[in-house]
């Protein structure tokens, strides 16, 4: 997952700079609810290894689009106010997930599956973002 991580930090800000913001934002939430959910369904664990490394790549790639998408939509006077709730939501959702996971585990240790397939929410929320935020004002304005 880090693996991926790290590959994202390297390509997605080239990525978003040369295709959008919100084009980058939606490839990155279906690459990592793709990833999710191959680990999920892995038959083995060479293929659930490179699932973790798209899912990583996919996820760390929405979360590094955040922030400058928030900085060119959101009026100055309101972006320190946006970045708090985003901020609170991702670092609330660290020992929610955590929650989650042990009390699908607690039941059985099998549903480990489940636990994986959880991010692959993003796939919805890459589509809700398609359909509902518009691209960035000032990467259009660069792009003609």
């Amino acid at each position: 997952f880090a693996l991926g991580g790290i590959l994202a930090a390297l390509t997605f800000g080239l990525f978003a700079d040369k295709k959008g913001r919100k084009v980058s934002m939606v490839t990155a939430l279906f690459i990592g609810g793709a990833g999710a959910l191959m680990s999920a369904i892995a038959p083995n664990f060479e293929i659930l290894l490179a699932s973790r490394v798209i899912a990583g790549f996919g996820i760390a790639g929405a979360l590094l689009l955040e922030a400058p998408y928030l900085v060119e939509m959101v009026p100055s006077e309101h972006r320190s106010r946006w970045q708090g709730i985003l901020g609170f939501i991702a670092v609330l959702g660290i020992p929610l997930s955590a929650m989650v996971a042990k009390a699908l585990l607690g039941i059985d240790l099998t549903y480990w599956r489940y636990v994986a397939a959880i991010p692959s929410v993003a796939i919805l929320i890459g589509i809700l973002f398609w359909i509902m935020v518009p691209e960035s004002p000032r990467w259009l304005v660069t792009h003609n």
